[in-house]
């Protein structure tokens, strides 16, 4: 998943739609790196923070940005991190069922950011070639 929005991504997206990319590639190396270091009962405080910091990301591309595919990929997020925080509050009820929630929401959303990208492209092109 990760390498087909790399692709488009890399070659359509702009300044700010690659460093988010950069961004949340770093985020999934960490958050590898965490896993393998740390034990699952610790690890949800340490996606927290990594979450939160791609969620802040997010949050200062949708002021900048023209596109509407960062507030698609910000609404899919923040069900990420609400549920880390749920998690939190209730940690002995159904925590594979937060786990996989958590794990879910990332997949519309990085289908969000590449079709969004795509259209936006797409847009850019066509305003293009109509001049």
């Amino acid at each position: 998943m990760i390498f087909s929005s790399a692709v488009i991504l890399i070659a359509l997206g702009n300044f700010c739609e690659k460093i988010f990319f950069s961004i949340i590639v770093v985020a999934s190396i960490i958050t590898e790196v965490e896993f393998r270091i740390f034990n699952l009962d610790k690890m949800d405080l340490y996606q927290l923070h990594i979450d939160l910091l791609i969620m802040f990301s997010i949050m200062y591309i949708c002021i900048k940005s023209d596109s509407y595919w960062p507030i698609w990929f910000a609404g899919f997020h923040i069900i990420t991190v609400l549920t880390h925080f749920s998690r939190l509050l209730f940690p002995n009820k159904f925590p594979l069922v937060y786990i996989k929630a958590e794990e879910f929401w990332s997949i519309p959303a990085m289908v969000a950011m590449t079709i969004g990208v795509w259209l936006d492209y797409r847009a850019g092109l066509k305003m293009r070639l109509e001049v």
